[in-house]
């Protein structure tokens, strides 16, 4: 099953934290498509996805958006089974 609930990334840079419980947009492939998510408050946030996202994969780039603006991005070191 490739499709994920959300993801752990680690080595982040943020230029601003979302809020805990702001709903923002994650994109894990360069042109891949947007996605509605969560970001939990830790060092080393889960990204919980509001709807199931396809093929997470470890390694990959995951960047956070609000509308236009880069708030962060990192580095996916695991992806979250299950149903967003």
């Amino acid at each position: 099953d490739l499709w994920h609930a959300g993801l752990v990334a680690s080595r982040w840079t943020w230029n601003e934290r979302p809020a805990p419980d702001e709903v923002v947009s994650a994109r894990i492939r360069h042109k891949g498509a947007m996605s509605h998510c969560r970001v939990g408050p830790s060092d080393t946030p889960e990204i919980r996805f509001t709807e199931p996202v396809w093929a997470v994969a470890p390694g990959q780039a995951v960047v956070v958006y609000r509308g236009d603006t880069v708030l962060g991005g990192g580095w996916i070191q695991k992806a979250i089974e299950g149903e967003a």
